[in-house]
């Protein structure tokens, strides 16, 4: 069961969830006409911006003694690491501005640097999950996307929906969050992207 929960937990991994959603745009019929290359760079950019810079710094931060483990199981060891992933989100949503991808999806990466916000200063004095903060923005996204190119798709919703519970279920396997936690994170990421695509 601990291993399943591992794999769940690393395959929907924080890092990973921007990279999931930007692939799950590119494959809308809205974009079947843009060349793949430019496609290419724009994903590989925001892999490198919320996915590879933060993993190196945290792996600098493991080598450093600053982290006790690349989880970040600890709730004081989670601060720094936070604040430079927020950093690192907000270039990519400069990024994307500049390169006239769609505001509203700009404001969603927005979004989620609000969320990795709200999670740094929950995190002060309590211990809200990343993970589910993630799969809540991801669920989102998919609910503005469809907004905004008039799509319905709800087999796509019903997997993250699965997906999240999994998640969840996995962390408090792991003894990493109580559920109140998870549907906190949920919640954080949710309502942080969905606002903020919405809106703008």
């Amino acid at each position: 069961m601990r291993l399943a929960a591992k794999i769940i937990s690393v395959l929907f991994h924080p890092l990973f969830i921007p990279t999931y959603g930007i692939l799950l745009l590119f494959s809308t019929a809205r974009f079947a006409a843009v060349p793949f290359l430019p496609k290419l760079i724009v994903a590989m950019t925001v892999l490198a911006c919320t996915a590879i810079i933060p993993a190196l710094v945290i792996f600098l931060f493991l080598k450093l003694g600053k982290v006790s483990s690349l989880e970040i199981d600890k709730r004081q060891e989670r601060t720094r690491p936070y604040i430079y992933s927020l950093v690192s989100y907000l270039l990519c949503a400069y990024y994307l501005w500049n390169v006239n991808m769609p505001r509203w999806f700009v404001m969603m990466v927005v979004g989620s640097a609000v969320a990795l916000l709200i999670l740094l200063l929950v995190n002060l004095r309590w211990k809200m999950s990343a993970h589910l903060s993630a799969m809540g923005g991801l669920l989102a996204g998919i609910f503005v996307v469809a907004l905004h190119y008039v799509i319905n798709p709800y087999m796509l919703v019903i997997g993250v929906l699965f997906a999240s519970a999994a998640v969840g279920s996995s962390r408090v396997i792991l003894n990493a969050h109580n559920p109140e936690q998870t549907l906190a994170g949920f919640v954080n990421g949710f309502l942080c992207v969905l606002i903020s695509g919405v809106i703008f």
